[in-house]
């Protein structure tokens, strides 16, 4: 599903950073929405809170971005893909993520 609201801020990548960084957001800011995206089958996060979405696609796709309605989110923060071993691979997709949004 698309997410339609707007001054959210969009969480790219999943690890133990970007939970607790999901975490503090909420904690304070009582009106802020978090979009997760990942490539995750599922949310990693707790579905019941209606603040966090998860966007399932790539960072690196366009449509993946314009589903987590890119164009009117506040902020993005860009997190390292932690399962890639090599620092200077997990770089350049950090990266690449970046130049795409």
């Amino acid at each position: 599903m698309n997410y339609t609201n707007q001054d959210h801020i969009i969480i790219i990548g999943w690890n133990k950073k970007s939970e607790s960084a999901i975490n503090e957001l909420l904690k304070s800011n009582q009106k802020v929405e978090v979009v997760l995206i990942d490539t995750l089958e599922r949310s990693p996060v707790d579905v019941s809170n209606e603040r966090v979405h998860y966007i399932q696609g790539s960072p690196t796709e366009k449509e993946t971005l314009y589903k987590a309605n890119i164009n009117k989110a506040k902020s993005v923060i860009v997190f390292s893909d932690d399962t890639i071993p090599d620092s200077s691979l997990r770089d350049a997709k950090t990266l690449n993520v970046a130049i795409v949004v």
